[in-house]
């Protein structure tokens, strides 16, 4: 089963689900990571097809698990998944998915669609387990394996007539960076994130330039600008200049845009090149 079409089955479902929890706080909550999770188990008792969808809602984050439960030749034996949220190593809170038992010797499979309905704002890491009853037993964690709130990075990349920003190979053939530079969506703690952006500010003309990251939240609103140190070329030659920024941590970061500033003349104020020259880039996992 495709990582999109899984996205497209659950996300709407996660979204409204996410959304009625959070009104109050009057933040939208995003879908930041889709994590799958390798098979667990044995023959006999196994999880299958399984994704993580983590959601983010500011300082709040919770872990939705999709996948399919299998029980074979158990007869009489039952199997559910577990969840337990981490931080920094220790368990936070534990939650349990529905049972499900065999009602004979055959191969059964049942759906599975936890939808944690407990925000923590303190977690780093949830840990999957598929446990077992059989017999006079009581439940035992069989296989386990871990998930990760991380959004995948993001590729910036910037081209004008007076600068580029992307990677650090240049191409004399198109005047202008072969590939993107890359924003990447650390994890602080407390479920803040710390964007950071690396690449190659390319440079052919004199004056200096920076690179200017604005920082919004879901309704747009700004919460920080931050600037990257001066690069100020003494001649007319193609200079690079390497770009390593994460000038800023916050809960409520939806998006960056990436844009480079020049400095006017005599020494002038700095001034964005304009809204076509700047890129923008979401946490979000649905770009």
């Amino acid at each position: 089963m495709s990582r999109r079409f899984l996205i497209r089955t659950f996300v709407a479902l996660a979204v409204l689900f996410a959304s009625a929890l959070f009104a109050s706080s009057a933040r939208a909550s995003e879908m930041i990571a889709q994590n799958p999770v390798p098979t667990l188990g044995t023959n006999d008792f196994q999880f299958e097809d399984g994704y993580v969808d983590w959601i983010y809602a500011g300082s709040f984050l919770h872990a939705d698990l999709v996948g399919t439960l299998v029980l074979n030749n158990t007869s009489g034996s039952c199997a559910r998944m577990r969840l337990d949220y981490l931080y920094k190593g220790p368990i936070v809170y534990t939650y349990y998915g529905g049972e499900v038992c065999a009602p004979d010797g055959g191969k059964h499979k049942w759906d599975v669609d936890i939808e944690n309905d407990n925000p923590w704002t303190n977690v780093d890491n949830v840990k999957v387990s598929i446990e077992t009853k059989t017999g006079s037993h009581g439940w035992q964690i069989l296989d386990s394996a871990y998930s990760s709130p991380q959004p995948p990075s993001d590729k910036v990349r910037l081209h004008s007539d007076e600068a580029d920003f992307g990677d650090n190979y240049w191409s004399w053939v198109t005047m202008e960076t072969t590939g993107s530079g890359t924003m990447y969506w650390n994890r602080a703690d407390g479920n803040a994130y710390t964007p950071r952006l690396m690449g190659t500010l390319w440079l052919w003309m004199g004056g200096c330039t920076r690179m200017h990251l604005t920082y919004k939240d879901e309704n747009g609103r700004v919460l920080a600008d931050k600037y990257g140190g001066e690069a100020c070329p003494n001649d007319f030659d193609l200079h690079p200049y390497t770009v390593d920024l994460s000038p800023y941590t916050g809960t409520s970061i939806r998006s960056v845009t990436v844009n480079i500033q020049e400095q006017g003349l005599h020494n002038g104020p700095y001034a964005d090149l304009g809204p076509s020259y700047a890129q923008t880039v979401y946490i979000d996992y649905l770009k």
